[in-house]
C-alpha cells in the first residue's frame, strides 16, 4: 500500500471526510491508479494555514482537538478518484487536486516514519493497517 504524508492537522480533515481534494503541485502517475486505496499519514510538520482555512469554512473547532499530539502516523485510508485541474470544491488551491473518497480513519493511529512524494508502507505498518480496515 502506498502512503502520502500531509503536514497537520490537514489528515484529520481527509480522515473525517471534510476535505474531499487534496492539492498537490504533481500527479501521482501509474503509481496511484484510479480506485486504489492509500495512507493518509500525519507527518511532524504543523500547518496553521489549515487552522483559518478550516475557521473560513466553518469547519467546528473540536474537530482539531488532540491533534497536535499526534505525529508520523497513519490516520486513514482513502480510495483515489481521480484528478482535477479545476474544481468548485472549495478545498480546491491546486494546481492538481487528488479526488478522495470513502475515508476509513483508523481507531488507532499507526506509528510510521513517513516520506516526501508517494511512498510504499513498511509490509508490518501496512499489516496493521488493513487489520483497522
Amino acid at each position: 500500500m502506498l502512503g502520502l504524508t500531509l503536514w497537520r492537522p490537514w489528515p484529520v480533515l481527509i480522515a473525517r471526510g471534510i476535505k474531499k481534494i487534496e492539492n498537490r503541485p504533481w500527479v501521482p502517475g501509474r503509481r496511484l491508479q484510479e480506485g486504489a486505496r492509500f495512507a493518509i499519514h500525519a507527518g511532524k510538520k504543523w500547518d496553521d494555514r489549515c487552522l483559518l482555512k478550516a475557521e473560513q469554512l466553518g469547519v467546528p473547532k473540536d474537530v482539531f482537538d488532540g491533534q497536535r499530539e499526534i505525529s508520523s502516523v497513519i490516520v486513514a485510508v482513502v480510495t483515489f478518484a481521480g484528478i482535477v485541474t479545476s474544481s468548485h470544491d472549495l478545498w480546491w488551491m491546486g494546481p492538481f487536486g487528488w479526488l478522495l473518497e470513502e475515508p476509513i480513519p483508523l481507531p488507532r493511529p499507526v506509528p510510521c516514519r513517513g516520506a516526501q512524494g508517494l511512498w510504499s508502507l513498511p509490509s508490518s505498518v501496512e499489516k496493521e493497517v488493513m487489520a483497522q480496515c
